[in-house]
Order: structure tokens, then C-alpha cells, then sequence
């Protein structure tokens, strides 16, 4: 080999690896070296988590949330089947009321809520009053009894409040009877009936309502004859209403 082959391949050697390094840039420990970690990290800064959950929560804020409807409105477009129940005091004020004393009763119904305060229901009810009673044995106390089933309509005057005042109506069939202090009271004397009521029902949700009023009954005379007329009585009551 000549010498200028030599010189060549030793230049070439020599000058080769300065040319790549220069290609590559700065290696470490020389000046204008950057980490390439350092600098991936630079480039994605951490945000303030606070800020993040701020934000998200602004997001979902904005976010459309859809409500509940309230008890009154579902009552406007009608809640379908309902049950009630309740406790009553009957009160006697016709011809009678002085030999007939203070009742206690349970009156329970199953209605269909149609809308805009509407409502159809079926109910049955028993009762039972102490009473002076006569016989050809002389004057004893005892009791008079009542079965009663019947149908009305009820109207409730709907408003944006919880309170809801309503009023009703109904036809029954009612079956007295006579208990003699034996406590036995056979519950066949037949006699037909009308009622009104009034009240008012305070909705705990759309679901359920308790409820209070007055009821007014009139029945004609009995089959039988244990009443000499027609008899009319009042009942306070109270009690609750379940919608489904």
C-alpha cells in the first residue's frame, strides 16, 4: 500500500466519527446537551388537580338533568290504582241518636285515579255503635252493627301545594244488625244508603298521602225494622291513601 492509501484510511478514520457525532448533535456532558427524558417530561406539564375536578364538576353542572315530576303533576295525568284505609266514628243524629251512643268503625276502598282530580272507588266498611236497647225482656244496653259496600266518585282540588283538599260522593248497600250483649250479631237486615264526604289530604310523596275529613251518611229504614225510620250519622275520619 502507498502512502498516500495510508494517510487516506487514517484520516478517514479519524474524521468519520467526528462527522456522526456532529450529525447526532451534542453528547452528554458537552454544552447544548438536553436529556431527551427531561425534555418529554417538560413537555407534558402535571395540571392542578383541583383545577381538574373543578372543571369536571362545571361539566357535569352543565350537563341537562332531568326532574322528577311532583306529585301533582302525576295526580294531572293520573296515577292509576290506588287503596285507602281508614279509621271512623260514627255519630248518630236521627230520630235515634239519643239511644244510640259513639261508634268506632274501619272503612277501606280501592279507587282508580283518572287525571285532573278524578277518581272512581269501590269501599267497604264495618261499624259498630252501644245502644239502649228494647225488647219484650225489658231495656238493656248492647250494640248496633253495620256492613256496608258501595261505589262513589271523589274529586280532589289539585294544586302546586301538598295539601289537597277533595270532596266525594257514593251510593252503598248496608246490612244491620243487633248484638243483644251476647256478642252475637247477625248482620241481615238489608237497607240502602247515600254519602257525602269532605277532606283533606296532606302527599308525603306522589306514592302515598295521609288524609282527614268528615263523612255524612243517610240509610233508609231496615228490612227488619231495628230502626223505626231513616237513620243519618256523621263520621270523623282519618286515614291514608297508597298510589301505584
Amino acid at each position: 500500500m502507498s502512502t498516500k492509501n495510508v494517510v487516506a484510511v487514517l484520516l478517514g478514520l479519524f474524521l468519520l466519527p467526528v462527522a456522526v457525532a456532529r450529525a447526532e448533535g451534542p453528547q452528554p456532558g458537552e454544552p447544548g446537551y438536553v436529556d431527551p427524558n427531561q425534555q418529554q417530561y417538560q413537555q407534558q406539564p402535571m395540571g392542578d388537580p383541583n383545577q381538574q375536578q373543578y372543571q369536571q364538576q362545571q361539566q357535569q353542572q352543565q350537563q341537562p338533568v332531568m326532574e322528577e315530576q311532583t306529585s301533582n303533576e302525576q295526580a294531572q295525568q293520573g296515577r292509576g290504582i290506588e287503596y285507602g284505609g281508614y279509621l271512623t266514628v260514627p255519630i248518630f243524629v236521627g230520630p235515634n241518636a239519643d239511644a244510640i251512643g259513639l261508634g268506632v268503625g274501619l272503612l277501606g276502598r280501592i279507587g282508580w285515579e283518572f287525571g285532573s282530580g278524578f277518581t272512581a272507588e269501590l269501599n267497604i266498611g264495618v261499624q259498630y255503635n252501644s245502644a239502649v236497647l228494647r225488647d219484650s225482656g225489658g231495656v238493656f244496653n248492647g250494640g248496633i252493627t253495620n256492613i256496608s259496600l258501595g261505589a262513589g266518585l271523589r274529586y280532589s282540588f289539585l294544586n302546586a301545594s301538598a295539601l289537597v283538599p277533595f270532596l266525594g260522593l257514593g251510593i252503598q248497600a248496608n246490612l244491620w244488625g243487633v248484638d243483644y250483649g251476647g256478642g252475637e250479631s247477625y248482620n241481615d237486615s238489608l237497607a240502602f244508603g247515600v254519602n257525602a264526604l269532605a277532606g283533606l289530604a296532606y302527599e308525603l310523596s306522589a306514592d302515598l298521602a295521609i288524609e282527614a275529613g268528615l263523612r255524612w251518611d243517610l240509610s233508609t229504614k231496615d228490612s227488619r225494622g231495628f230502626f223505626g225510620a231513616a237513620q243519618s250519622y256523621i263520621s270523623p275520619f282519618v286515614g291514608a291513601t297508597l298510589y301505584y
